[in-house]
């Protein structure tokens, strides 16, 4: 059998958006998020990232496994380079979406006073 020939891309553009590889690793990593394993998603989705860095829905996935994992910032960080790529990634505005209801819910609890401060706050005697 002759091989086929593979087309001669330049090495920095992005895959193909369907690319069979990257999809791979996204439906893998969607069944570990399935699962609760936002851990396992996490490592194959940054593998998905190696190979394609623009690639919105895994940026977009890798940020709903942090905003899961409660790592605000590592999952706002995501959100930017997937919508940075697609802004009409529907993964990253459901995770722009939850970090904006987080973030109001966060402002709203600092107008009482905190466990600590009710403890260590109080009047001296």
């Amino acid at each position: 059998r002759v091989p086929t020939p593979t087309p001669n891309l330049p090495p920095n553009l992005p895959p193909p958006k369907d690319d069979p590889r990257i999809e791979a690793y996204c439906r893998r990593a969607q069944g570990f998020m399935d699962s609760k394993n936002y851990a396992k998603a996490s490592l194959e989705l940054r593998e998905a990232l190696k190979n394609a860095p623009k690639h919105s829905k895994a940026h977009a996935m890798l940020a709903m496994c942090y905003l899961e994992q409660n790592q605000a910032t590592m999952a706002k960080l995501e959100m930017n380079k997937a919508l940075a790529s697609n802004p009409e990634e529907p993964t990253a505005l459901e995770v722009k979406k939850k970090l904006e209801q987080a973030s109001a819910k966060a402002k709203k609890g600092d107008e009482k006073p905190g466990f600590f401060a009710s403890l260590f706050g109080g009047k001296k005697k």
